[in-house]
C-alpha cells in the first residue's frame, strides 16, 4: 500500500473467477464445433457416395431403355453403343422406337424390318445379393485298415478326429462274435 491517501486498495478483479467459466465454456464449445465438423464431413462422404450410386443406377436403366429400343427397331448393339458415344446425357423417356428410327434414317443406318419384336433385355437388378456357396463335400468314412494304416504312421490326431466324427467303420472283429 502506497502512502497516497486517493488511492484505493486493490480488490481483486470481479472476472476472475469468471475466467475459469468463459475457459470450461469456451473449451466445451470447441468440442461441439469439432463434433458438428466430423457430422457434417460424414454426412458429405455419404451425399457423395449416394450421388456416384444414383448416377450409376440411371447409367444402367438408360443403357437398358437405348439397347431395348435398338432391339424393337432391328438395330445391333454396335450400333446402340454409337448411339450412346453421340447422345451421352439423353434422357430415358426420350430413347422410343421411333427416336431411334429417326436416328437410324439420320446416320444412314438400315432399319431391318423383323416381324416379331425381340425381347427386350432384363436391366441388371441393382442392390445386395448374398453369395450362396454348397456345402462342403461329405468326409469319407476310413475302414479298419485305413485306421490301421494312419496308427502305423503315427497319424493319431487324424485318427481320434475320425472317431470323433464317427467316420470309422466299426468292422465286427472275429474274437467279439457270439
Amino acid at each position: 500500500m502506497s502512502d497516497n491517501p486517493f488511492e484505493l486498495p486493490e480488490e481483486g478483479n470481479e472476472n476472475e473467477g469468471n475466467e475459469v467459466s468463459e475457459n470450461a465454456t469456451i473449451q466445451e464449445l470447441r468440442k461441439y464445433a469439432q463434433r458438428q465438423e466430423r457430422a457434417v464431413k460424414a454426412a458429405e462422404k455419404e451425399l457423395s457416395d449416394l450421388r456416384t450410386f444414383k448416377a450409376d443406377v440411371i447409367a444402367e436403366r438408360r443403357d437398358a431403355a437405348i439397347t431395348s429400343a435398338f432391339t424393337e427397331v432391328g438395330l445391333s448393339p454396335a450400333h446402340a453403343k454409337l448411339y450412346k458415344a453421340t447422345n451421352p446425357e439423353v434422357e430415358i423417356e426420350a430413347v422410343t422406337a421411333e427416336a431411334v428410327a429417326g436416328w437410324a434414317n439420320e446416320y444412314g443406318l438400315a432399319v431391318q424390318a423383323t416381324g416379331q419384336v425381340p425381347a427386350a433385355p432384363e436391366p441388371a437388378p441393382t442392390g445386395y445379393h448374398p453369395v450362396t456357396t454348397g456345402s462342403a463335400a461329405p468326409l469319407a468314412m476310413l475302414s479298419q485298415d485305413e485306421v490301421d494304416q494312419l496308427m502305423r504312421d503315427g497319424d493319431f490326431a487324424t485318427v481320434n478326429k475320425a472317431y470323433a466324427e464317427g467316420r470309422v467303420k466299426k468292422e465286427e472283429v472275429p474274437w467279439r462274435r457270439v
